[in-house]
């Protein structure tokens, strides 16, 4: 796999917020900003409250789509 769908894999695992992607695949914010964009763009995750972007407590879940995804991009 790609260098880029392995780390989009690597986020995708259980529901995670942006802090503890950026220490669990050591990337820095902007970078893990953009993965978290296109993976939300493309509906392979979601807010887990999506009412409340900025809730203090945002994560982020894997989507229907986005488990279909990952079963396509298997490592």
């Amino acid at each position: 796999l790609h260098p880029r769908v392995r780390r989009q894999r690597q986020m995708c695992i259980r529901d995670r917020t942006k802090e503890g992607l950026m220490q669990r695949l050591d990337k820095g914010e902007q970078l893990i900003r953009k993965y978290l964009k296109e993976l939300r763009e493309k509906g392979a995750i979601e807010y887990v409250y999506p009412e409340l972007p900025n809730h203090p407590y945002q994560a982020y879940k894997v989507t229907e789509k986005g488990e279909m995804w990952l079963k396509e991009n298997k490592e």
